[in-house]
């Protein structure tokens, strides 16, 4: 099944792909590098609140910064590598930012 759009999309990579076999049917930028936005920090958001109501993290748990996550552009926020923030302030500053 292959859905159309009415109007053309307003996206960056695109890939389009048979789910039986495998085959790219269209790409336009699939192999250039990018940098996805709210999709991501929802999806982030989602895995963590399923973790809070499985009882695997709290909201007030530490999260540590590391050297490779304040290496990541766009880093807006200038926290450090080895900060330590809990975790409903990290969700805050993720979803509004």
């Amino acid at each position: 099944m292959l859905s159309v759009l009415a109007g053309p999309a307003l996206a960056n990579p695109v890939v389009v792909f048979d789910l039986k076999s495998g085959q790219i049917l269209q790409h336009q930028d699939a192999f250039k590098r990018w940098y996805p936005a709210s999709l991501s920090k929802l999806m982030t958001a989602y895995v963590t609140f399923r973790a809070i109501a499985a009882g695997e993290v709290q909201l007030d748990s530490p999260i540590k910064v590391t050297k490779h996550s304040a290496g990541e552009p766009p880093s807006k926020m200038g926290f450090k590598p080895g900060s330590v923030m809990r975790l409903d302030n990290a969700l805050k500053m993720m979803l509004v930012k």
